[in-house]
């Protein structure tokens, strides 16, 4: 029998990241582990913190999950466990998802004689600080190539290093379609029968996503009256506590935290449209899932997510951190149902065509076979 070939043999491949927490990398991560060609690629996951449900869904896809705990933000134990960790697997590719899995993994590989990484761009990182950049910088500059997920935010970067780009790649994040006929969570059912609309808003609650400005823009149309609005805010995180606050505070009782959930899709089914107010992003997930159940979304112009809506074709745009554009946007679609219905058929359409899991994975495996 002739021996396997550098082109045929099974790709051993490492999907490395700092945490497992629910967010938009690590759904993304989810959808490469489940979705991989396991006949030419041995995918392993590795993480250091904050374990969730979505470990459930890779695992039982077949994928080997490593979890490397890491106790502080210098920890030698942990980087000579992750030194032996690299030497012992072998791996034929190294994909970082987090700057400090990045950072770990260009030093650890020094030592192990392992493989460059495959670094990533996730955001437009507006709010790093300068040494932040300049690890940023070093690390792209040991690796054998940058996947970003935005076209604008990969240019942003790479400029902001003074960098040339000949290393950048970029892979859109992909969604898959929900399954139809998603029945309303029983815990929803009171809250969704008193409203006329649901605005849904997914995401992890940092300050990054900017709620102040949701919030504020959900109190002017408080104010105005006659319209029977209900918001769920599906995530959990650092903001949580001012984000509660905040709501009493400005008298929103029709504003409710629902926490971390499973049942996004089904959610989203039953609400009427979504929102991301956020200050920066790179590729949203929540932007791609409410698109995908064919709900128009209302977003901050920022980072990546004018790359994927279409402004008054399938969402609508508002300047970062402008309130008064928000409660205006959200009116304009209560007021219209015919409208809004037209924007999430075409959002719907849009995403499919664009943002698929499948193109996405195709991506990365071809990527993984030139770096390999």
């Amino acid at each position: 029998m002739a021996a396997a070939t550098p082109s045929d043999r099974r790709r051993k491949v490492l999907i490395a990241t700092d945490e497992m927490e629910v967010g938009g990398s690590q759904r993304q991560i989810t959808n490469l582990l489940t979705g991989i060609d396991q006949t030419k690629v041995e995918p392993v996951l590795l993480y250091f913190r904050r374990p969730s449900f979505l470990l459930e869904r890779i695992e039982a896809a077949g994928v080997r999950v490593h979890c490397l705990p890491k106790g502080g933000r210098i920890d030698p134990g942990f980087f000579w466990k992750l030194v032996r960790f690299l030497a012992v697997e072998r791996f034929d590719v190294i994909h970082a998802y987090s700057l400090t899995a990045e950072l770990w993994l260009a030093l650890a590989r020094l030592f192990a004689g392992a493989p460059r990484i495959i670094s990533s761009i996730r955001s437009t990182y507006d709010n790093y600080a300068w040494w932040q950049w300049r690890l940023k910088q070093w690390i792209t500059s040991q690796s054998s190539l940058v996947i970003s997920n935005s076209k604008l935010a990969g240019d942003q970067a790479f400029r902001r290093m003074a960098l040339p780009a000949s290393s950048l790649a970029v892979v859109y994040n992909g969604i898959r379609p929900p399954a139809a006929g998603l029945a309303l969570p029983e815990d929803r059912a009171a809250a969704r029968g008193q409203r006329d609309f649901i605005l849904t808003f997914v995401g992890r609650l940092g300050r990054e996503k900017n709620l102040p400005c949701l919030l504020r823009a959900l109190h002017r149309l408080k104010a105005e009256g006659g319209r029977r609005i209900g918001v769920w805010l599906v995530g959990d995180g650092s903001e949580r506590a001012r984000t509660e606050a905040m709501i009493e505070e400005l008298g929103l009782d029709h504003v409710e935290l629902l926490g971390e959930r499973s049942d996004v899709d089904a959610l989203l089914a039953h609400s009427d449209a979504a929102v991301l107010p956020s200050m920066r992003e790179g590729l949203s997930n929540a932007i791609l899932e409410a698109m995908a159940s064919a709900r128009p979304v209302i977003a901050s112009a920022v980072g990546g997510s004018p790359e994927i809506i279409r402004d008054e074709e399938t969402g609508l745009l508002f300047p970062s951190g402008d309130d008064e554009a928000l409660a205006l946007a959200i009116a304009r679609l209560y007021d219209a149902p015919q409208f809004r219905a037209k924007l999430g058929t075409a959002a719907r359409a849009d995403v499919a065509e664009r943002f698929s899991v499948t193109s996405m994975v195709r991506a990365f495996e071809r990527h993984y076979g030139a770096a390999a």
